[in-house]
C-alpha cells in the first residue's frame, strides 16, 4: 500500500526556485486545511502583475509555475518582485523573488 504524506502543521510559502530566475520559476506552499487561496505576483511599487491562483485549495503540499508573464501575457521586466499568498482573506505571506531576462 502506497503510505500517505502526513498534512502541514502549518501555512508556509516556501521560496521559489529557481531565484533569480529568468524563465519560469517554481512556487510551493504547504496548507494544513483546505482554505481560499490567492496567490499573486506583485512588482516593487505594489502593483498586482499576475493572479496565479485564487481558488480554495485542499490541505497539503502545492505548487505553481510562475512563467514572468503579466497578466496580459507580456513578459515582465527585469526586477524584483513579491509573491503574495493570501489565504481566507486574512493571512498573508510574502516572498522576494528576482526576475532576470
Amino acid at each position: 500500500p502506497e503510505l500517505e504524506q502526513p498534512l502541514p502543521d502549518h501555512f508556509i510559502l516556501h521560496q521559489n526556485y529557481p531565484n533569480p530566475f529568468n524563465g519560469t520559476t517554481v512556487i510551493k506552499y504547504e496548507l494544513p486545511l483546505d482554505a481560499q487561496i490567492k496567490v499573486e505576483i506583485v512588482d516593487i511599487l505594489g502593483t498586482r502583475v499576475r493572479v496565479l491562483h485564487d481558488k480554495v485549495v485542499s490541505a497539503g503540499f502545492h505548487s505553481l509555475i510562475w512563467d514572468g508573464t503579466n497578466s496580459n501575457g507580456l513578459k515582465s521586466a527585469s526586477g524584483v518582485y513579491f509573491i503574495n499568498l493570501k489565504i481566507d482573506h486574512k493571512e498573508n505571506y510574502i516572498q522576494k523573488i528576482m526576475y532576470l531576462k
